[in-house]
C-alpha cells in the first residue's frame, strides 16, 4: 500500500480489507472510531466517490482523506455521505492491526515483533453505571488493575452481534477477553500461578485454554449469560476459531473424527475409531505456505541462535463446536502435523533446534447473540501473504 499525506493507493495483499481499517497510515494516533466518522461524514473518498466504514477495498483503489476544514481533497468539494452510517459489524481483528500498525513500535532488537505491541487493542472498558467505587466487575481489566497487569485485556463484541441486553449496572452478560500465551485460564490443581479466573473473581469463567494458548476467554456476567453460553454450546451452535502453525505442508483441507480419550489430565489419547459427535470433530482448512526460517525473530536458543530453517510450515484455520482438552493440538498431531512450538504432542524430530512459543490461538467466537474476535500476537512475523490471509479468513468466517 502506497500514500501520501492524503491518499493511499490499494496493494494487492491489502485488498478486501475494510475501509476503516486501511485509512490508519492518513490518521495516525486515530481509533476505529474516529476513522469511522470520518467515512460516516463523507470525508473519505473511494476511486472519488463517498464509502462507508466497511467498504471492502480492492487492489489499485485510490482512497483520498478529504480536508475536514473546508471539505475538500484540493480536487474539488467532497459531497456529504448518501450511505448513512456503517451497520455492519465491527472487524476487532481489523482495529487491533491498524492500531499497531499506527503506532509503530518496535522492540529494543529493532523487529515488528514486540510482544506488547502486537497485543490485540484494548477495547474501552466501559464505566459501569449503578456499580458502588470498588465493586465493578471489569475494574481488574482497567490500566493498573491486576488482570491488565497479567496481560487480559477486553475485547469488545462485534457491532450489532449482541442481542443480550446487559443486566441492572451495565456489566454484559458475555464478555471476551484475551489471554496471552503463558497465562493460566484457571488455577491448577495446588498451584499458586496467576490464572485469569483469579483475576477477574466477579465473572464466571466460560471456557478454558491451555497455558500456552492465547486468545479468547469467554466468562459471563450474571447467570443469565452462562445458560446462553451453556445452550449454545450443547446445541452445537457455537464457533470457536483458532489460528495455528503447524509443521510441514498440509495441502488439503479436512475434518478430523477421530474419539479422543481426556482421562489424563495431562495428555490426551487419540483412540482407533471416529467419533459421530460433531461437537467432538475438528475443521482444518490451509490459508498459507512458508519456511520455518521466517519465523527466526521468534525462535531462540541460548547457545546457537535462532535457527535458518528451509522447512516447510502450514498456517491453519482450525474450527471447533465445543472442543475437548487439547483437542486440536491432539487432532493435528494424529493427521501428521503437530502445531509448532508444542512440546506435548509433536514427533521427536519435529521441534526445529532453539525454542519458540505455542502457535495456537482462539481468534474468534461465534454464538446466538454474540461474536467477537481478535489476532494472534504473532500475526504480524509471519509473511504478509499467511498474515492477510488470516485477516480474511476472520472477515469472512461468517457462516454457521
Amino acid at each position: 500500500m502506497t500514500h501520501d499525506a492524503r491518499r493511499i493507493t490499494i496493494a494487492p495483499d491489502d485488498a478486501g480489507r475494510r475501509l476503516d481499517a486501511v485509512l490508519a497510515p492518513l490518521c495516525p494516533g486515530m481509533g476505529l472510531r474516529g476513522r469511522r466518522r470520518l467515512c460516516d461524514e463523507g470525508l473519505v473518498l473511494v476511486n472519488g466517490h463517498p464509502r462507508r466504514p466497511g467498504h471492502h477495498v480492492a487492489t489499485g483503489d485510490e482512497v483520498v482523506l478529504v480536508d475536514a476544514a473546508d471539505g475538500t481533497t484540493g480536487q474539488g468539494k467532497a459531497g456529504p455521505s448518501t450511505t448513512g452510517p456503517s451497520t455492519t459489524g465491527t472487524d476487532t481483528a481489523e482495529a487491533a492491526m491498524a492500531a499497531r500498525t499506527s503506532a509503530g513500535t518496535t522492540s529494543p532488537e529493532g523487529t515488528a515483533c514486540d510482544a506488547e505491541a502486537l497485543l490485540p487493542a484494548p477495547g474501552p472498558v466501559a464505566d459501569p453505571t449503578g456499580h458502588p467505587k470498588g465493586e465493578d466487575p471489569l475494574a481488574p481489566l482497567r490500566p493498573g488493575g491486576e488482570a491488565h497487569a497479567a496481560g487480559l485485556r477486553l475485547i469488545l463484541p462485534l457491532d450489532g452481534a449482541t442481542d443480550s441486553p446487559p443486566p441492572t449496572g451495565g456489566v454484559p452478560r458475555l464478555v471476551a477477553v484475551y489471554k496471552p500465551g503463558g497465562l493460566h485460564s484457571a488455577a491448577l490443581a495446588g498451584g499458586r500461578a496467576p490464572n485469569a479466573e483469579n483475576l477477574l473473581p466477579a465473572l464466571k469463567l466460560l471456557n478454558r485454554l491451555d497455558g500456552p494458548t492465547s486468545g479468547i476467554l469467554m466468562l459471563a456476567g450474571d447467570t443469565a449469560g452462562e445458560r446462553q453460553w451453556r445452550k449454545a454450546e450443547d446445541e452445537g451452535g457455537t464457533r470457536k476459531t483458532y489460528l495455528a502453525v503447524c509443521t510441514g505442508r498440509l495441502e488439503r483441507g479436512t475434518v478430523v473424527r477421530a474419539a479422543l480419550d481426556t482421562a489424563r489430565r495431562t495428555v490426551t489419547r487419540v483412540r482407533p475409531c471416529d467419533t459421530d459427535d460433531r461437537l467432538r470433530h475438528t475443521e482444518v482448512v490451509p490459508l498459507a505456505h512458508f519456511r520455518l526460517g521466517d519465523l527466526a525473530n521468534l525462535i531462540t536458543d541460548d547457545t546457537a541462535g535462532a535457527p535458518a530453517c528451509d522447512e516447510t510450515v502450514t498456517l491453519v484455520c482450525c474450527r471447533i463446536r465445543k472442543g475437548a482438552r487439547h483437542q486440536i493440538r491432539a487432532h493435528m498431531a494424529h493427521i501428521g502435523h503437530p502445531l509448532l512450538g508444542d512440546d506435548v504432542y509433536a514427533a521427536p524430530a519435529s521441534p526445529p533446534p532453539g525454542r519458540m512459543p505455542l502457535f495456537l490461538h482462539h481468534s474468534r467466537i461465534t454464538l446466538p447473540g454474540f461474536s467477537a474476535a481478535c489476532l494472534p500476537s504473532w500475526l504480524e512475523c509471519l509473511p504478509d501473504a499467511a498474515a492477510a490471509a488470516a485477516r480474511r479468513i476472520l472477515l469472512d468466517d461468517e457462516r454457521p
